[in-house]
């Protein structure tokens, strides 16, 4: 929220914060929350929209293949990239068929002027959960998102490599890390 709504939220209601942030890091967005959004939303709801529970879909999937999962990433907090802090030695991600990234981070990013590299490395990007496994387990999987009425797909691929890296290859650019 602080990198989308006014500064002015800021004196308005001083306990939404801490006070002993620097004062550039505090509602330092453009945005009321009552301005309009390219959804059907204003700012406001947007941002407080509920986030939705991956935990029905996990507990499936992990009953139906857990022999053929590999790992797990929820993309919180690391974002796009914190699947590189539980790679084994060796393997590059190539992350090239990302679902596309909802209005709210492109909010977050004319609003904070970030540019998208970093947003892939401090936002989940619309995609909030990885599972690393084979091409057939995964088309099974994206077929049991489906029954939740959770959108999926293949992302991309993991592949051998001297060192580990990752590849984004998104609608805002390619990326290495």
């Amino acid at each position: 929220r602080h990198e989308l709504l006014h500064h002015d939220y800021a004196a308005k209601f001083p306990e939404s914060l801490d006070p002993a942030l620097p004062k550039e890091v505090v509602y330092n967005g453009i945005y009321k929350v009552t301005d309009p959004t390219e959804t059907p939303l204003d700012a406001g709801k947007m941002i407080l929209s509920p986030t939705r529970t991956y935990a029905p879909l996990v507990l499936k999937a992990l009953e139906s293949h857990f022999d053929k999962i590999h790992g797990i990433i929820h993309c919180s907090g690391g974002g796009q990239t914190k699947c590189m802090h539980y790679m084994p030695e060796g393997l590059r991600v190539v992350k090239n068929n990302l679902l596309p990234a909802p209005p709210i981070f492109r909010m977050i990013q004319k609003a904070a002027g970030t540019d998208w590299r970093e947003m892939y490395q401090v936002f989940n990007m619309g995609q909030r959960l990885e599972i690393f496994t084979d091409k057939e387990t995964a088309e099974a999987l994206v077929a049991l998102a489906a029954t939740f009425k959770i959108d999926a797909q293949i992302s991309g691929y993991v592949e051998a490599a001297e060192k580990n890296s990752l590849t984004i290859e998104s609608e805002f650019g390619t990326f290495e890390y």
